[in-house]
């Protein structure tokens, strides 16, 4: 097994065929999917920084499974909903861009076939979208056709780059031999593995043995001095799509607040960066490490009167009340 990181043309490599086997289920990604994945698009393109798009699992084919015309064939274990986005988002921007010469670069192999080869359930629709000449939308009603009409009308060419996203976009590529347990090895990265809070992430980065006074003072004292107080910052709320709890909304808002001080300088594209809510860990590594010259006592020296005054004034049942109509009804 390998495993490392790898960008778009890591992945689909000019020599390279991605087998999704017959038995996987079809594509059923929707436009909630496709608006936030064009979403990151836009804003790898603005911040120009690396961008983790997850994990996918390939395996070498049987020897008796493979093209003789292609060097290498891999079959697509877990990442088939990405990869599939992926295509069809750039033959849409290609397509509106009418440069579809630079889809084929990068995603058709040398015998003519798209580096991507889809089971039964999609084989077809598939095959049409990447096919598809001009940029007109298609007919049909599948998942498939629905995503490439979609992005076809949704992508502002002036918002998305091509070069860019390849550059920045990255995957982590967990490569098996043929005789390796695909199937123990997706289980344990799918159902064993418990993913780290926000809160647990920030925890562990600004303190260690050697600031234990900090941790009490700054941390332990405000999140966890009783299991009043743990109960409060764990509480979920909804917000937008997703459910936050207290203590990740008040991580958002305490970097927002640093973020705006003048005095800092900090720049429009890191603002844009900070502001994304799935990069909060890392925003807060990279703030204090432009911005704050790597000194973490610096903020720590702050949070604690933001921390209670955020408590204080934040009442999560109001999230869950009803909007008074204008009559007072």
């Amino acid at each position: 097994m390998d495993a490392g990181k790898a960008t778009i043309s890591g992945v689909f490599n000019g020599s390279r065929l991605l087998e999704i086997p017959f038995y996987q289920r079809a594509y059923v990604w929707g436009e909630e999917q496709w608006e936030r994945f064009l979403g990151d698009m836009e804003f790898v393109t603005a911040s120009k920084r690396p961008y983790f798009l997850g994990s996918i699992i390939l395996k070498q084919a049987s020897s008796g499974n493979t093209w003789s015309e292609v060097s290498e064939v891999r079959t697509v274990i877990d990442g088939q909903q990405r990869l599939t986005t992926m295509v069809i988002f750039f033959k849409a921007l290609c397509a509106k861009n009418g440069t579809n010469n630079l889809f084929e670069r990068d995603f058709v192999l040398e015998t003519g076939d798209v580096a991507l080869r889809h089971g039964k359930y999609d084989r077809q629709d598939f095959e049409k979208v990447v096919s598809a000449t001009g940029c007109e939308p298609l007919e049909g009603s599948s998942a498939i056709v629905l995503a490439y009409n979609y992005f076809l009308k949704n992508i502002d060419p002036e918002k998305v780059d091509r070069n860019t996203i390849k550059s920045n976009v990255q995957f982590v590529c967990i490569d098996l031999t043929e005789g390796e347990d695909e199937q123990q090895i997706f289980d344990t990265i799918n159902s064993l593995g418990v993913r780290l809070t926000t809160a647990e992430l920030l925890k562990n980065y600004f303190f260690n043995r050697e600031n234990e006074q900090a941790f009490k003072e700054c941390w332990e004292d405000v999140f966890e001095p009783t299991a009043e107080k743990r109960e409060y910052w764990e509480q979920e709320i909804v917000t937008g799509r997703i459910k936050r709890t207290l203590v990740d909304l008040f991580f958002d808002a305490f970097l927002q607040i640093l973020v705006q001080d003048k005095r800092r300088g900090v720049t429009t594209e890191d603002k844009l960066f900070y502001s994304r809510t799935s990069n909060l860990f890392q925003s807060y590594k990279d703030f204090i490490g432009r911005y704050c010259n790597g000194d973490k006592v610096e903020i720590l020296d702050n949070m604690k009167a933001y921390a209670e005054a955020f408590e204080s004034t934040f009442d999560p049942g109001y999230c869950d009340a009803d909007i008074p109509s204008a009559s007072g009804v």
